[in-house]
């Protein structure tokens, strides 16, 4: 318990994170999954959560695992800990606008395989549908559906068109083409 208690009011940078370093508690954040490490970076979590210095802790350690619970518990605050949803409500636009294709190839993945419940219709509380996560043709970020459920952004087909078409590299990609049509376009 001590010891416990000299960690909890340690001022140190004594938390290993993610790009061999160590950071204090005022940096850290613990993911709820481990996707989540390899999904975004110090960099991205810091400017969806607005702080600069922020860090992906314990990056070795597998989710729920006891080590992941007591650091859960002891070390870092609640708020400390983000989820996947956490992470999507902090999505914006420009966010979404300064991230390369290839990462979203991988953002529509885990998506896909990681995350449906983020995107699903009948959670409408923690939803994607409304959210600027596709790409289209113009390079502009649009959410797939408005407010009141109508779809905005289609797939491309053999011919020009004049309607809002994702990115044919979304397309060309099996998961990303996957998700993209479990998602209603």
């Amino acid at each position: 318990l001590a010891v416990l208690q000299k960690l909890q009011a340690a001022k140190e940078c004594f938390l290993p994170a993610q790009g061999d370093t160590f950071v204090g508690k005022h940096q850290a954040y613990l993911a709820d999954n481990h996707s989540l490490l390899k999904l975004f970076s110090n960099e991205q979590l810091g400017i969806l959560l607005k702080q600069p210095e922020a860090h992906w802790i314990f990056p070795s350690i597998t989710d729920n695992s006891i080590l992941w619970q007591y650091v859960k518990d002891n070390l870092t605050a609640n708020q400390n800990t983000i989820t996947p949803s956490h992470l999507v409500m902090k999505i914006s636009d420009t966010f979404m606008q300064q991230q390369p294709d290839d990462w979203l190839i991988q953002f529509y993945s885990y998506l896909l395989e990681k995350s449906r419940y983020l995107w699903n219709e009948k959670h409408k509380k923690e939803t994607l549908r409304t959210k600027p996560i596709l790409r289209l043709t113009n390079d502009q970020m649009v959410s797939p559906y408005d407010n009141q459920g109508k779809l905005q952004v289609y797939l491309p087909t053999d011919q020009d068109s004049d309607y809002p078409t994702v990115k044919s590299c979304f397309v060309a990609d099996e998961k990303s083409l996957q998700f993209l049509t479990e998602l209603g376009l």
